[in-house]
């Protein structure tokens, strides 16, 4: 909380001078964010932004691999995301089975993930929790197999508010994902707009 009490205390300034920020709205939820964070509106109702790892400030420039960023993207939230993995990654999957919904191999993290190693090219990690409403969310993650994933990656994805968050960042922060998703919606919750 400590380092986003610097940010809150711009943001509160600039929030009322108006100057140097973008509105921008992702499903039910509408936001002020600084222009620092470098913020898209993804079609209209989407946003997408990119924090920098070590005090989740704004990106000043993007480098290769994921050692200096964490990335953001919050949509609507058109299904749970209990009902995505029923219907993508459950082992019984709707539709063909394909190698992207195939489960090869499940094996544990301990002390709190479950993995399935799908057919393809990525895992499905999901954390220690009631399957039926997936309150955590799940993982989704590349492996690291030079020279054509050098940098995996995992993207948290969970529901919050009516809307699909999705957050990026380095496989080897695996086992910090419940900070990282705490940080991000700490910080975009300073930015929200009040309720009309």
């Amino acid at each position: 909380m400590f380092i986003l009490l610097p940010v809150l205390a711009v943001f509160q300034f600039g929030r009322a001078s108006g100057d140097g920020f973008a509105r921008v709205q992702a499903g039910p939820v509408s936001y002020l964010i600084p222009k620092g964070y470098g913020v898209s509106n993804v079609s209209g109702d989407s946003i997408f932004m990119q924090v920098s790892l070590p005090d989740w400030g704004p990106l000043g420039k993007d480098r290769t691999g994921w050692n200096d960023n964490v990335n953001i993207l919050i949509e609507p939230q058109r299904a749970p995301i209990g009902v995505v993995y029923d219907l993508e990654w459950d082992g019984s999957p709707s539709g063909k089975l394909t190698k992207w919904k195939q489960i090869e191999r499940t094996y544990r993290i301990e002390p709190e993930f479950t993995v399935q190693e799908m057919g393809s090219t990525f895992d499905i990690i999901i954390p220690d929790q009631d399957r039926a409403t997936m309150q955590l969310g799940i993982l989704q993650c590349t492996r690291s197999k030079p020279p054509v994933f050098p940098n995996a990656g995992c993207s948290l994805l969970f529901d919050r508010d009516g809307q699909r968050w999705k957050m990026s960042f380095g496989r080897q922060y695996l086992h910090r994902y419940g900070e990282f998703r705490e940080r991000a919606t700490t910080l975009l919750d300073s930015f929200r707009e009040a309720q009309r």
